[in-house]
């Protein structure tokens, strides 16, 4: 409804509990100036964790290239200081899709990364504070029906797009797995997270080792991923 009745040449994005720093649209507009060709700014952040009030920066590895084909695998996009201009988003064929609750700014931004140039102001602009009662630490089993969702979406839309990113998908389903596998954790059913992670082990180092944890005693997994929310 919002992006519907903006009226103005950009769209920025502000939810009631973060904050923006005073010259994060200053920054921004003065990249958008610079280049012509770039049509969404983003920035760094920092995480303000509610539970100890410590503050960490939200590190981001801009690359060069293809920015879609990066972030099926390496999403790290805060809505908080996203920047993009209205009629490039004008030209989707839709904006947020309605079906989703929990990645509907990812499958958005995705879109449009897909069609338009992306930057970032690589300096934190903005603070997301970090509860844990938040939606995606809460809502796991959501969250992989959305991510599955977003991705036979994309398979409909956009053209060659299994034999385009094979290699990225692999790793996008292995972290559906991978969440699939914490859902599991957290009903108690060590075998079946054990399932999903002995199938995506050897995509990479990181899930290799999050299945050699599985195979610990279910205190070792708790304690990491509480260890991972409150710090």
């Amino acid at each position: 409804m919002a992006l519907r009745q903006a009226c103005g040449r950009y769209i920025a994005f502000l939810d009631c509990d973060d904050l923006w720093y005073p010259e994060k649209l200053e920054k921004q507009l003065a990249l958008f100036s610079r280049r012509n060709d770039i049509k969404f700014v983003y920035s760094m952040i920092y995480m303000r964790f509610e539970k100890t009030s410590r503050k960490k920066i939200m590190k981001i590895s801009h690359p060069y290239g293809d920015f879609f084909s990066y972030s099926l695998v390496n999403y790290k996009v805060p809505m908080l200081t996203s920047m993009m201009t209205r009629k490039e988003l004008m030209e989707l064929d839709e904006y947020f899709d309605e079906r989703l609750s929990l990645a509907e700014e990812f499958e958005l931004f995705m879109r449009f990364f897909y069609r338009y140039k992306v930057a970032c102001v690589c300096e934190p602009l903005g603070e997301y504070r970090v509860h844990q009662t938040s939606s995606s630490n809460v809502k796991i089993d959501q969250w992989v029906d959305e991510l599955t969702y977003i991705l036979r979406k994309f398979e409909r839309i956009i053209p060659d797009f299994n034999e385009r990113y094979h290699r990225q998908i692999r790793v996008y389903s292995a972290k559906i797995n991978y969440n699939r596998a914490l859902c599991e954790m957290r009903k108690g059913d060590v075998i079946k997270a054990r399932h999903y992670l002995r199938d995506v082990a050897l995509v990479n180092y990181k899930l290799f080792i999050w299945y050699l944890i599985s195979l610990l005693p279910k205190q070792f997994w708790n304690f990491i991923h509480r260890y991972r929310v409150v710090s």
